[in-house]
């Protein structure tokens, strides 16, 4: 039974992100027991996000049977995929009889179209140049754009969905005008959370073509070398209607840029080596981004080394 009402036509189709609550109930009050739920894949138990302005954790839970999650007469989860005809089956005994009991549900896909514009890696301005970082090109209003779209299925009640971008690495030093260390990001062992969650959103799932951007940069004034190697995703979660339901990624977009800015002295003029950034193919994905930290947590650690500039 789902909710209490048996599995029929008019609620075998639901969406990734909503709450699936699934039981066993006989004609009689008889006992069951050995009770063992098999679920189709991709399923998991929970997914929650603390962001505070000193915390900052994306934390899945899969479901566990040693814990007891498949072997009791209720069980509840989520589906993180899409696809018809899901499977789920649930053995036990009754009456000390051997039984099992099987249904399907189909898992219906939110309609998502996504799309990124990345720029050049650049000093600007070109002389007497003030910042370096990633620039837009002519046609555009920032380093990178991003725009979505998404929509439910005919039949469903709209939803809502998000940007939410994680930093995947990141190396940055910066030297003053003297040479002297400044800063220096180490590279998280883990992807950390891009400013805030979400980064952008959320909006309702109507179909209507919503933007946000990046463009990050550092100045230079009082510097006398900066160097950057960054890589970000950014993803796009869903989330249907409903208090008990959870946040699912639909796509993401992987990009980067690197570079190394320097001068001889701060009178002299700025050059820059190595400039390049990437731009990822769109990717469906039913992976969930999860961090520990935010970007801001990570302190500055003057003893990791970083690879020297190249003479530009």
């Amino acid at each position: 039974m789902r909710d209490g009402k048996k599995i029929d036509s008019t609620n075998c189709d639901v969406l990734p992100g909503e709450q699936i609550n699934l039981s066993i109930k006989c004609d009689n009050q008889d006992p069951i027991s050995d009770i063992k739920w098999t679920i189709d894949v991709k399923t998991f138990k929970d997914y929650t996000i603390t962001a505070t302005d000193t915390e900052s954790i994306g934390e899945l839970t899969l479901l566990d049977e040693k814990k007891g999650d498949l072997t009791k007469d209720t069980v509840t989860f989520y589906w993180a995929d899409t696809g018809n005809s899901k499977s789920i089956s649930v053995k036990f005994k009754h009456n000390n009889k051997d039984c099992t009991l099987s249904t399907v549900l189909n898992v219906k896909n939110p309609l998502c179209t996504f799309s990124a514009t990345i720029g050049t890696t650049k000093l600007l301005p070109a002389t007497s140049s003030t910042r370096v970082g990633l620039m837009p090109n002519a046609n555009q209003a920032h380093g990178i754009d991003f725009t979505c779209t998404v929509e439910v299925p005919t039949g469903f009640q709209q939803g809502e969905w998000n940007f939410t971008q994680l930093i995947t690495s990141t190396r940055i030093q910066i030297k003053d005008g003297g040479g002297n260390y400044v800063q220096q990001f180490v590279p998280p062992a883990t992807p950390v959370l891009d400013t805030k969650f979400p980064y952008a959103g959320p909006f309702p799932t109507s179909g209507t073509a919503e933007p946000t951007f990046d463009g990050p940069y550092v100045l230079l004034s009082g510097k006398y070398q900066v160097k950057t190697l960054t890589g970000f995703k950014m993803y796009i979660l869903f989330k249907p209607i409903g208090t008990n339901s959870r946040w699912v990624p639909l796509k993401f977009i992987a990009w980067s840029l690197t570079y190394c800015a320097q001068r001889a002295g701060v009178n002299d003029p700025w050059q820059i080596s190595g400039p390049n950034q990437s731009l990822g193919n769109v990717t469906d994905t039913t992976d969930h981004p999860v961090w520990k930290k935010k970007i801001t947590h990570y302190l500055f650690d003057p003893t990791e080394p970083f690879p020297a500039c190249t003479p530009p």
